[in-house]
């Protein structure tokens, strides 16, 4: 198992250009059989090619396939989506379906069950730590009082929801599904940073997260991609570091499926492909920890300690202790 941080990337090539050389290069193929097939078939076959090689996917990685990985130190078989933690650490929050779950931090049993009558797409514990922000859908949201433990505002347009962040800051989402509170320079160093690199990316990215202090931008990348995730620095927009899981005999595949920023905004959680869940320390590049998980991840939260990480999947949710 090869884990690695490189350097970022001085000349990234544009994802048009690729484009049109994959397009030149099956058509090139199709024209030497004296058939031409227009565009729209092209890309159908190639569909169709990509869904058989997913479902020949090698299933994902246990600890005792990846020398010095760390199992799960507890999990639950209950099919959860998105996750946060109370601002106290005494409970897990789950989206399953469209009810929230109040798990155990520590053997993930279910304590505690609210009915929201809504699809739970993402989940935002508020900087005081008393409301709790359920994205429903791209544009909609509503609010939970942690305290009650009950709807305090219905749903509504997300941007509409005045009263969440602290003074000077509002809400703004990434990735459609990841929520954050920022100041309006924030959220505009998002934008451009988000500008700039996307179209740098081969594939675009699959998930984005933003560090709880606003100084970077953490991006996963899709499985084509050469790396797993990048960081960007959010005051000058350029590339941190390139954070990439290699396997060599054991996995091949890149690909972020989820990411989260420990609460202190130095270490970064990485799911991928292959059914591991690397640390990384955003300051040096380095690699901290990696846990193997044996699922492919849905989402991740830190506790508000930094010191366990919690993990949605289609089957189970798991922790992870540092």
């Amino acid at each position: 198992m090869v884990i690695c941080c490189n350097e970022p990337l001085q000349n990234p090539p544009k994802s048009d250009t690729i484009t049109r050389n994959r397009y030149s290069i099956i058509v090139a193929s199709f024209d030497l059989l004296g058939v031409r097939l227009k565009i729209k078939t092209i890309l159908l076959l190639t569909l169709t090619i990509l869904i058989l090689l997913a479902g020949c996917a090698p299933a994902p990685l246990t600890a005792d396939q990846v020398p010095g990985a760390l199992p799960p130190s507890a999990s639950n078989p209950i099919s959860v989506q998105r996750l946060a933690w109370l601002a106290d650490g005494t409970s897990v929050l789950a989206g399953n379906g469209s009810s929230l779950l109040w798990l155990d931090p520590v053997n993930l049993t279910e304590q505690d069950r609210l009915e929201l009558g809504e699809p739970v797409e993402g989940l935002l514990v508020n900087p005081a730590g008393d409301q709790l922000l359920v994205l429903i859908d791209p544009a909609r949201a509503l609010v939970v009082d942690l305290a009650l433990r009950q709807v305090s505002l219905p749903a509504e347009a997300w941007r509409e929801i005045t009263n969440f962040c602290p003074p000077g800051q509002s809400l703004d989402v990434v990735n459609f599904q990841n929520a954050y509170c920022g100041t309006d320079a924030l959220k505009t160093a998002v934008k451009a940073a988000n500008k700039k690199w996307q179209k740098a990316i081969r594939g675009g990215g699959t998930v984005e997260r933003i560090a709880p202090d606003g100084s970077a931008w953490a991006l996963g990348l899709g499985g084509i991609s050469e790396a797993t995730s990048w960081l960007v620095d959010l005051e000058s927009k350029e590339l941190r570091y390139k954070f990439i899981v290699e396997g060599g005999d054991i996995v091949s595949v890149n690909g972020a499926l989820a990411l989260a920023f420990a609460p202190d905004s130095r270490t970064l959680a990485m799911a991928d492909l292959s059914g591991l869940v690397t640390l990384w320390d955003v300051t040096s590049g380095e690699r901290l920890e990696t846990f193997a998980s044996g699922e492919l991840a849905i989402d991740l939260a830190f506790s508000p300690d930094g010191r366990t990480i919690a993990m949605s999947s289609k089957e189970k949710v798991l922790l992870f202790s540092r």
